[in-house]
C-alpha cells in the first residue's frame, strides 16, 4: 500500500530579458507631456507639485465603478456586515492618492473613517514595551526593582511612601489627644467585641495580616520610607532585601528552608497567620520539585558536563566524555561503518588523533598521565612525538599537573556557576507560580468574601487584571506600569477591630508573657482593684487591656535589649529555619530535629480551629484595648505625614463629602464622641475617622465588608486599592503568561469556575498537607468562611449532595445549628493513614484503625482482585453523589453465582473470536491512518513522501473509541461513521473522564473537578449505551441484523449479540436501564489502560530500539571493557541464584567507577523486531498477531505503572504465605500490579538483567487482563478484545516504512513520576537532603522502637497533556513518522532529517541578569564600609557569568579578589550587588 503524492510542481520564473529591458527604454510612443506639465522651479532639479484631490472626485471615484457597489452591496445584504478589510482594501486602492478619503484611511478622524490604520497598528503595540528579556524582568527580584520598565525603581523597598491624597482641611491647631481619641471612637467593650454577622471567619484577616506586611515596612529610622517593596510579591515569606532573601533560601534546586519564612514581625501574631506562611512555602518547594520533574522545554536544564551535584564526580564524568569524543569519536563517530574505521592509517587521522590524545592529556591527574604514557610504550612514534610536544612545554615535568589544576579549578567555577543559575531559575520560576496562587486567592477567595458574593451561585469577582478595550482615539487602561504605595493605605488597613474573639484573648496573653513580666518587675503592674502586683506568680492578675502608651513604649525597649542578649548567646536562632512561632495556648511550637518542619497535626489544629473563628465587626468601638499604644502611635504619624481628613479623602475619591456628623455615623454615642473630639466635620481626621463610618440607624456601628455597603471610605478605597496593586504589577498583567509561569505553573494556579465557585484557597491547603481532607469538604466551598455559613450557602444553592450535607432547611437557623456538629465531624480533617507493605511478617497488632496497606506480592494482588464478594471495592464506585443511581444499583445489585454462569454467551475471545477481532482492529487501524495523517514531504522522484500523526490523539484513541461505539452501538453517531453529532475525540474525552475518576489519583486537589466531569460524563454515556444495541435488541421488530460482511462490522454484531443476552435474563438485567449500565460497564471495563499500554508499548519499542544501536555501533576498545563488565555481572549472577536476594541487586559486584560506566546492552524488543514479525512471509497472520501480542503484553508489564486502588468495605481475613492478616473496614489496598509482575517468575526488569523476556505466557497471567467486571457478570473476558486490537494495531505500525518517532519532544513519551515519600517529603526536599533525611528518621525509629512504617504508597507514572499543562493518568501525544507502507528500518540515531545544527542554547548568568545597562553603576550603601564587589566587578564576572576563560582571568585578579570569589553568594545587604 503506498501513499506517495504527484511530484511538487515548480514555480514559475520571471525572465529579465536585457534586450527587452533596453526597447522599452527606447520606446518613442510613451507620452512625456502630462509629466512635465506639472514641473515648477529649476528644471534640473525635477521637483514635482503635488495635485490637489477632493472628496467629491473621491466620490465619484468610488460609485463610478460598478464592482465598488458590488463589494458594498455584498457587505449589506450578508447578513447585514459591514464591508469587509479585504474589500475595504480593494475600494481604497482604487482612489485618487491625493484625496482626502485614502488619508482619513490612514489618518483617522474623517467623516467616514474614525479610526486611522496608523493609529490602530500603533495602538495595537506597547508603546514603549512593557516587557523585557533578562533574569531582571523575567524573575521578580528581591527588592521589587525592575517591576516596572518604565521607571526600574518605582515600587522598589528602600523608597519613600507616596501621597495620595493632598489635604485641603485646615485643622484645629491643638488636635484631639490621641488617646481620648481611642478611649471613645475606637476601644472594644469590656465584655467582649461585637461579633460580625457576616460569616466570615478570621482566615480573611490573616491574608489580609500578609497584605498588609507584604507592602507596608516602615523603616525604623526613617518613618518616611517603606523597607518592602510596593507589588504583592509574598516579600514575607521570600525577604525584602538580599540578605532576608539568602537566609529562607537552601541555595539548591530552588528550594526554601523547610517551614521558614523572613519576616520576624509576624512571629509574634496569632497562630494563624505563620501557619498561612508554612503552607506557602510548602507550596513553594512543591512547585520547585514539580518544574524540575517537568522541566518544560528544558528551561531548567544545565549542559551535560555539569551534570551531578557532586562536583568530583561531575568532574570525572566530565573526563570521561571527552576522552569518548576526543579520542574514540575520530574513529567511529565520524565514519559510517566499522569497514571504514579499519582503513585510517593514513598521515591525516594520525594527526588528527595525536591532536586529540594530546588535548586529553590535560584532563588526566599525575599518576593517571604515567599509566597511559607507560601503555604506549610499544608505539615509539607515538612516543616520540608525545616526548617532543612535553620538551616544548614551560615545565616540561608537571605539564599536566598545570593544566590539570587549571582544568580542575575552570570546571568548579563553572560547574558552580551552572547550579547557581539552576537554583535561580527555580526559585524566580517557583515564586512566580507561588505569587500567582497568592495573587489569585487575593481575587478569587479574599475579594470576593469581601464583596459578599460568595452568598449566590456566582463566579464573579473583580480581577483587576483584565484587559479594557481600547476604544478610538483613547489608550485601554495601562497594566504593569508600576506601583508606589502610600501613607493614607499604610493608614488604612490597620483592621485591628476585626480581631477575633479568641485572637484577642490569645493576644493578651502573649503580652501578659512579655510586657506583664517587666511591668511587675518595674512595679508598675496592678490588678484589677488598682494593687500593685509584686509576685510573678500572680502575673495572670494584670488585664494587658490597661496597659498605657507609656509603659508600652517604656517596656519596649527592654524588652529588645532581652532579645539582642539572647540572639548574642544563640546566634543560630535568628536563623529563620530555626524561628518558631506560637501555639493556641502561646506555647512555642517545636521543629522536628531531623526534618526541621512543625507538627502537621498542631498546625492543622491551628488551620481548623481558625476557620471556624468568626470575625469581629468592623466599625467603631471594637479595636482591642491592649492595642491602644499602637493606635495612638498611628494617629500621631498620621498627623506626622500629614494626612488629609476624611473628607479630603471621599473628595478624591469621587464620593460625596459628609456634611453633618450624621452622615458620618448613625450611632448617638460615636456621633457624640465626634463632635466632642473635632467640633467640626471637615475637621474629623482620616484616621480614625474611617472606621467611625457605619450603615442604618440600626446597624450604626456595622461597618462590614459586602454588597450592603454603598457609600462605605473603607471598603470604596480597599477595592480601589486592590486594583491598583494587581493591574500596575508587571507579573500580573503584562507578563502573565505561560513564559513566565510555565504552561504547567499557569494551570496550576489559575482559578477554575467549576470548582468551588472558582475558589482556590483549597489548593494552598491540600498542597501543604496532603491526604488530610476529603476532597468534598464543604469547607472548601470558601475557606474563609466558617462551616456554618458554608453549609448554609451550600444548600441553597445547590451544593448539598455535592458536599455530602444532611437534609435540612438552610432558612431556618436552629436546623442549621442542629446539623453543624455531623456536618463538622465529616469535614474535619483525618491524619492520613500510615502505610504499610503486605507481607508475610505484618501484623495487625499496635496498628491504628485504618491504615493503607500496599500489595506488592502477586498472589496477594490475584486473589483481590478477582474479588466477588465485594470486601475490596473501588472507592470512585461507593461515591454515591458522583455514580449514575442506574449504575449504582447494577453494582449493589446481589447477582446469584448460577444466573451469572447462566448468562455465559459462550464467545471465545482468544479462541474462534481472535482472528475476526483482530481483522476488526487492523482495518480499523489502516482506515484511520489514512485518514488522519498529515504529509510533511511529498515524493519526489524516488525520494519517499514522509508522513507524520499523533499516535495517540489521531491513531490509538480513535481506534479504542471506534470499538469502544461499534460495541456498544452507537458508532452511528460519530462524525465520518455517517453521523453528524460527536467525534471520536469527543466521545473519548467522556471516557477518559470517567477512567480519570477511577484510576489511582495521585493529585488531590484536581479530585472535585474530575468529580464533577465523571459525574456528568457516565451520565451521558449511559445515555448512548441506552439508545444502542440495548435499544435495538429490545425492539419487539430487530432493528439491527447482521448482515455486513465488512470485518468492521464484526465489533457491533459482538455488541448486539450481549445486549441480546442481557435482555433475556431478568436476573441480570431487568430493563433496558440496567443492561446499557451493564454495557457501559463492560466497555469501559475492557479499555480501561489500552491507550496507556498502547502508547507506553510503543514508547519502550523505541527505546529499546534506540539501545540496541548504541551497543552496535560501539567502538572496538568500548565494546570489550562493556562485555567485561557485563560477564562480571552474569557470573556473579550465577554464583547468587539460590541465594534470597539473587533478584535484588546485579550490580553489587561492581565498583562504583564501574556502575556509572556500565552501558546498556541490547535491547530486550525492539521495534526492528516488531517490524520483522510483521513482514515475515513465512508466519500465518495469526501467528504473528500472537507474537506481537505477547511483545505488548511484556512491554505494558515492564512500564506500566498504574496501581490499582481498593477501599475493604467489611472486615476480612487475609492470608499470605502462610501468614494471617486482617483487613478493617476503611482500610485502602493500593496494588502495585508492576511490582506484583514482576514478581510473577522473579523477572528483574531493569535492562542489565541477564534472563531475557517471557513472551509465551498466557494472557490470564498477565494481571492487568484477568478478572473485571465482565468477566464477573457474563463470563466474557472483555478486557482480551483490547489486547488483540493492540497487536494488530501494532502490526500495522509495523508494516510502515521507517517508521521512528516524532522531532524533538513531540516524539518522546513525556511522563512524570509522582514519586512517593514518607511524609511527601521528596516534594519539599533536594534529592540528597531527602536521602539523608531518610535515613535520620529511619536511625531514629530504631532507637526508639516506635514502630513507626517509613513504607510509601507505589510508584506511579502520570502524562502531560499535549499542553504540557496538566498531568493525567493516561497519556494524550506522541507523534510518530514514517515514509508510507513498505519495508524499511530506521536507523536509530541517525537523526538526519532532525538535525538542524542546533547547539546548546543554555547560558550562564549574563549582563541581563542585573538589567544589563540599567543595573546600578555604582554602591549605593549609605553606611559602613561595602564589601560587595563592585570594585572587581569587571574582572569578577568573567569567572562568575562563565563568559571567558579562566586562565585569562586568573592573571588579572588580585589576592584580595581570590578570596572574594570563594565567598560569593554572600551580598552586602545595602546594595546588594
Amino acid at each position: 500500500m503506498s501513499h506517495i503524492s504527484n511530484p511538487r510542481a515548480r514555480s514559475s520564473r520571471v525572465i529579465f530579458d536585457l534586450e527587452i529591458l533596453n526597447n522599452t527604454l527606447q520606446d518613442r510612443t510613451v507620452s512625456r507631456v502630462g509629466y512635465f506639465k506639472n514641473i515648477h522651479g529649476d528644471p534640473l532639479l525635477l521637483e514635482e507639485r503635488p495635485p490637489k484631490g477632493s472628496l467629491l472626485k473621491d466620490l465619484v471615484t468610488i460609485f463610478s465603478n460598478p464592482y465598488t457597489w458590488y463589494l458594498i452591496g455584498k457587505g449589506v445584504i450578508t447578513l447585514g456586515r459591514g464591508v469587509e478589510l479585504k474589500d475595504l482594501a480593494g475600494i481604497v486602492a482604487s482612489l485618487d492618492a491625493y484625496g482626502p478619503v485614502r488619508a482619513a484611511f490612514l489618518q483617522g478622524g474623517g467623516l467616514l473613517v474614525k479610526r486611522g490604520q496608523i493609529e490602530a497598528k500603533w495602538s495595537a503595540m506597547l508603546h514603549p514595551p512593557l516587557s523585557y528579556l533578562g533574569d531582571a524582568f523575567q524573575h521578580r527580584t528581591v527588592d521589587g526593582s525592575f517591576n516596572s520598565v518604565l521607571h526600574p525603581h518605582l515600587g522598589q523597598a528602600g523608597t519613600p511612601y507616596a501621597k495620595t491624597v493632598p489635604a485641603k482641611a485646615r485643622l484645629l491647631g491643638a488636635q484631639p489627644d490621641p488617646g481620648d481619641i481611642f478611649d471613645r471612637l475606637m476601644a472594644r467593650e469590656l465584655d467582649g467585641p461585637r461579633t460580625s454577622g457576616s460569616g466570615l471567619s478570621v482566615m480573611l484577616i490573616y491574608h489580609a495580616t500578609i497584605i498588609i506586611h507584604d507592602i507596608f515596612r516602615t523603616n525604623e529610622k526613617d518613618k518616611n520610607i517603606s523597607d518592602t517593596s510596593s507589588y504583592l510579591d509574598l516579600s514575607p515569606l521570600y525577604g525584602y532585601d538580599d540578605e532576608t532573601n539568602a537566609k529562607v533560601r537552601t541555595g539548591k534546586l530552588g528550594l526554601l528552608h523547610p517551614d521558614t519564612f523572613a519576616e520576624n514581625r509576624l512571629l509574634r501574631q496569632p497562630p494563624g497567620v505563620c501557619t498561612y506562611l508554612v503552607m506557602y512555602n510548602r507550596y513553594h518547594n512543591y512547585v520547585a520539585r514539580q518544574l524540575l520533574r517537568i522541566n518544560e522545554n528544558g528551561r531548567f536544564s544545565i549542559p551535560e558536563k555539569y551534570s551531578g551535584e557532586d562536583q568530583a564526580h561531575a568532574l570525572e564524568r566530565y573526563q570521561e566524555y571527552h576522552w569518548e569524543i576526543k579520542d574514540f569519536a575520530l574513529r567511529y563517530i565520524q565514519n559510517n561503518t566499522f569497514a571504514q574505521n579499519q582503513l585510517q592509517d593514513t598521515v591525516e587521522f594520525k594527526n588528527e588523533l595525536f591532536a586529540a590524545r594530546k588535548a586529553r592529556m590535560v584532563l588526566l591527574k599525575k599518576e593517571e598521565h604515567d599509566e597511559y604514557f607507560a601503555t604506549i610504550q610499544g608505539n615509539q612514534e607515538e612516543v616520540e612525538r608525545f616526548q617532543e610536544w612535553k620538551n616544548n612545554q614551560e615545565d616540561p615535568e608537571n605539564v599536566n599537573v598545570r593544566f590539570y589544576d587549571v582544568l580542575v579549578n575552570k570546571f568548579i567555577a563553572e560547574h558552580d556557576a551552572a547550579w547557581k543559575k539552576l537554583d535561580d531559575d527555580l526559585f524566580g520560576t517557583a515564586r512566580l507560580v507561588t505569587c500567582g496562587l497568592y495573587i489569585n486567592i487575593s481575587i478569587h477567595d479574599y475579594l470576593r468574601a469581601l464583596m459578599g458574593f460568595h452568598q449566590w451561585n456566582t463566579t464573579f469577582t473583580l480581577d483587576p487584571r483584565l484587559e479594557v478595550d481600547k476604544k478610538a482615539g483613547k489608550e485601554g487602561l495601562p497594566r504593569g506600569i508600576g506601583n508606589q504605595v502610600s501613607v493614607e493605605f499604610n493608614l488604612l488597613y490597620r483592621f485591628h477591630c476585626a480581631i477575633g474573639k479568641d485572637d484577642e484573648v490569645w493576644m493578651n496573653d502573649l503580652i501578659r508573657k512579655t510586657h506583664g513580666k517587666k511591668l511587675i518587675a518595674l512595679s508598675e503592674a496592678k490588678d484589677s482593684e488598682g494593687n500593685v502586683i509584686k509576685d510573678i506568680g500572680d502575673l495572670d492578675k494584670w488585664d494587658p487591656r490597661t496597659l498605657t502608651s507609656d509603659q508600652f513604649n517604656r517596656v519596649n525597649p527592654l524588652l529588645a535589649k532581652d532579645a539582642r542578649k539572647f540572639a548574642a548567646a544563640n546566634p543560630e536562632s535568628l536563623k529563620p529555619e530555626n524561628q518558631v512561632f506560637f501555639d493556641l495556648d502561646v506555647t512555642e511550637l517545636t521543629r522536628d530535629p531531623i526534618t526541621n518542619q512543625f507538627n502537621d497535626e498542631k498546625l492543622i489544629n491551628i488551620l481548623e480551629t481558625k476557620m471556624e473563628e468568626p470575625i469581629s465587626q468592623f466599625g467603631p468601638r471594637n479595636v482591642p484595648r491592649a492595642l491602644k499604644a499602637i493606635e495612638v502611635a498611628g494617629i500621631l504619624q498620621a498627623r506626622k505625614w500629614e494626612i488629609g481628613t476624611l473628607n479630603d479623602f471621599r473628595e478624591f475619591f469621587g464620593m460625596k463629602r459628609h456634611e453633618t456628623f450624621e452622615s458620618i455615623s448613625k450611632d448617638p454615642e460615636v456621633r457624640q464622641a465626634l463632635r466632642d473630639l473635632y467640633e467640626d466635620v471637615d475637621k474629623v481626621e482620616f484616621y480614625p475617622g474611617i472606621f467611625c463610618e457605619g450603615r442604618d440607624a440600626e446597624n450604626a456601628r456595622d461597618c462590614d465588608p459586602g454588597p450592603q455597603i454603598s457609600n462605605s471610605t473603607l471598603w470604596s478605597a480597599i477595592f480601589s486599592d486592590a486594583v491598583t496593586l494587581v493591574r500596575s504589577d508587571r507579573f500580573y498583567t503584562v507578563d502573565w503568561n505561560t513564559n513566565s509561569l510555565t504552561t504547567w505553573g499557569m494551570n496550576e494556579v489559575t482559578a477554575d469556575n467549576n470548582t468551588f465557585k472558582s475558589s482556590v484557597f483549597h489548593r494552598l491547603i491540600q498542597r501543604a498537607f496532603p491526604d488530610w481532607y476529603e476532597a468534598n469538604s464543604v469547607r472548601f466551598f470558601h475557606p474563609f468562611y466558617t462551616t456554618a455559613t458554608n453549609m448554609k450557602y451550600a444548600k441553597e444553592q445547590g451544593y448539598g449532595d455535592a458536599f455530602n450535607l444532611p437534609d435540612f432547611n438552610p432558612s431556618k437557623s436552629k436546623e442549621v445549628d442542629n446539623n453543624l456538629p455531623s456536618v463538622l465531624q465529616r469535614s474535619t480533617p483525618s491524619k492520613p493513614n500510615p502505610t504499610f507493605k503486605l507481607t508475610r511478617t505484618l501484623k495487625r497488632q499496635n496498628m491504628p484503625k485504618n491504615v493503607t496497606i500496599v500489595v506488592k506480592s502477586r498472589e496477594a494482588a490475584e486473589e483481590i482482585i478477582h474479588d466477588r464478594d465485594d470486601r475490596f471495592v473501588n472507592p470512585a464506585w461507593m461515591d454515591n453523589y458522583a455514580v449514575p443511581k442506574i449504575i449504582r444499583d447494577i453494582l449493589q445489585k446481589d447477582i446469584d453465582r448460577s444466573d451469572r454462569a447462566s448468562t455465559d454467551l459462550n464467545i471465545d475471545i482468544m479462541g474462534r473470536e481472535r482472528d475476526q477481532i483482530a481483522e476488526y482492529f487492523e482495518t480499523t487501524s489502516i482506515k484511520v491512518i489514512n485518514t488522519r495523517r498529515q504529509l510533511f514531504e511529498k515524493g519526489i522522484g524516488k525520494k519517499d513522501p514522509v508522513y507524520q500523526i499523533d499516535a495517540v490523539r489521531d491513531f490509538a484513541i480513535p481506534v479504542i473509541t471506534h470499538y469502544f461505539a461499534d460495541f456498544l452501538g452507537f458508532s452511528d453517531l460519530i462524525i465520518g461513521e455517517g453521523g453528524k453529532l460527536y467525534s471520536t475525540n469527543e466521545i473519548y474525552h467522556h471516557i477518559v473522564n470517567v477512567q480519570n475518576y477511577l484510576s489511582y489519583n495521585v493529585d488531590e486537589t484536581k479530585k472535585w473537578k474530575r468529580r464533577e466531569a465523571f459525574k456528568k460524563s457516565a451520565e451521558f454515556l449511559v445515555g448512548l449505551a441506552r439508545n444502542g444495541h440495548v435499544k435495538a435488541a429490545s425492539s419487539w421488530w430487530p432493528l439491527w441484523r447482521s448482515e455486513d460482511p465488512r470485518p468492521e462490522a464484526y465489533m457491533k454484531e459482538l455488541g448486539y449479540k450481549v445486549a441480546q443476552k442481557l435482555l433475556k435474563n431478568k436476573d441480570i438485567a431487568k430493563n433496558c436501564d440496567e443492561a446499557a449500565a451493564i454495557m457501559l460497564l463492560i466497555g469501559l471495563d475492557s479499555i480501561y489502560n489500552a491507550i496507556l499500554t498502547f502508547t507506553t508499548s510503543l514508547a519502550f519499542f523505541f527505546d529499546q530500539s534506540n539501545r540496541t544501536f548504541d551497543w552496535r555501533f560501539m567502538a572496538d576498545e568500548e565494546r570489550r571493557y562493556q562485555n567485561d563488565l557485563h560477564a562480571k555481572v552474569e557470573n556473579d549472577h550465577k554464583n547468587r541464584t539460590q541465594m534470597p536476594d539473587k533478584h535484588k541487586n546485579h550490580f553489587q559486584c561492581l565498583t562504583t567507577q564501574e556502575k556509572r560506566k556500565i552501558r546498556h546492552r541490547d535491547g530486550l524488543i525492539s521495534w526492528e523486531d516488531i517490524q520483522k514479525i510483521a513482514f515475515d512471509p513465512d508466519t500465518a497472520e495469526h501467528d504473528k498477531d500472537h507474537e506481537i501480542m505477547h511483545a505488548v503484553l511484556e512491554a505494558q508489564r515492564l512500564k506500566v505503572k498504574l496501581p490499582i486502588e481498593r477501599r475493604v468495605l467489611s472486615k476480612t481475613s487475609f492470608t499470605l504465605e502462610g501468614s494471617d492478616f486482617e483487613f478493617h473496614t476503611g482500610d485502602t489496598v493500593l496494588i502495585d500490579i508492576h511490582t506484583a509482575e514482576a514478581n510473577r517468575h522473579s523477572f528483574c526488569d531493569d535492562p542489565f538483567c541477564v534472563e531475557k523476556l517471557h513472551t509465551h505466557n498466557p494472557v490470564t497471567s498477565y494481571l492487568s487482563y484477568t478478572g473485571g467486571f465482565s468477566e464477573d457478570i457474563l463470563s466474557l473476558s472483555a478486557k482480551h478484545i483490547p489486547i488483540i486490537g493492540l497487536a494488530a494495531m501494532f502490526k500495522t505500525l509495523g508494516r510502515m516504512k521507517y517508521l521512528r518517532q516524532g522531532h524533538d519532544s513531540q516524539g518522546r513519551l513525556k511522563s512524570v513520576n509522582n514519586n512517593p515519600s514518607y511524609g511527601h517529603l521528596a516534594n519539599r526536599m533536594a534529592p540528597k537532603v531527602f536521602k539523608a533525611t531518610m535515613g535520620k528518621l529511619k536511625e531514629r525509629a530504631q532507637k526508639e522502637k516506635s514502630g513507626e512504617s517509613f513504607d510509601t504508597e507505589p510508584e506511579s507514572y502520570t502524562y502531560l497533556t499535549p499542553e504540557w499543562d496538566e498531568t493525567m493518568p493516561f497519556p494524550n501525544t506522541m507523534k510518530i513518522r514514517f515514509n508510507g507502507y513498505g519495508k524499511g528500518v530506521w536507523i536509530y540515531g541517525d537523526n538526519s532529517d532532525q538535525s538542524h545544527g542546533i547547539i546548546s542554547l543554555w547560558a550562564p548568568q549574563g549582563p541581563s541578569h542585573t538589567g544589563g545597562s540599567w543595573a546600578p553603576s555604582k554602591c549605593t550603601c549609605t553606611s559602613g564600609v561595602c564589601k560587595c564587589a563592585l570594585d572587581i566587578k569587571s574582572r569578577v564576572e568573567t569567572l562568575e557569568r562563565g563568559q571567558k576563560e579562566l586562565d585569562t582571568g586568573v592573571s588579572e585578579l588580585k589576592e584580595e579578589d581570590v578570596r572574594l570569589l570563594k565567598s560569593l553568594g554572600t551580598v552586602h545587604s545595602g546594595c546588594g550587588m
